[in-house]
């Protein structure tokens, strides 16, 4: 995270050299555009590289959710989809019993970087099966 934040501070700073250079046979009222223009790319910069950073942090959080979720024995994970925005963890996606929800939230809060969970999982059910014959019209006869 240094590191980015480093190289951040470099790019403006190459920024701003190159502007100033640029603006010194300049008159003073384009130098001061010039510098109102250095602010205003610094600015982007600055948004740019926090914006980045956000989604590194989320999609870290994100993988590390789900490879959690996929080891805890007794959870089957496989149809379960982790969306992290900002700390807050959303799990979407299918699961066979209450149960495996339950342990599926309990589970993600407990991962480095989660701060709240949202379960928005929902319970399988199996669809009604009828003896081979046999229709959902007839019932079980033959």
């Amino acid at each position: 995270m240094k590191q980015q934040q480093s190289k951040q501070a470099w790019l403006g700073g190459i920024v701003a050299l190159g502007l100033a250079g640029l603006s010194a046979g300049c008159q003073p009222a384009q130098q001061a555009e010039v510098r109102q223009d250095v602010r205003g790319v610094r600015e982007s910069l600055d948004q740019a590289a926090e914006s980045a950073l956000n989604v590194a942090a989320n999609a870290t959080v994100a993988s590390k959710v789900k490879a959690t979720l996929g080891s805890w024995k007794g959870l089957d994970a496989s149809a379960i989809n982790v969306d992290v925005k900002d700390g807050l963890v959303i799990l979407k996606g299918d699961v066979k019993q209450s149960e495996q929800a339950d342990l599926a939230e309990r589970v993600a809060i407990q991962v480095e970087g989660v701060q709240r969970v949202e379960n928005q999982l929902t319970i399988r059910v199996p669809a009604k099966s009828f003896p081979t014959g046999g229709t959902a019209a007839e019932g079980t006869s033959p």
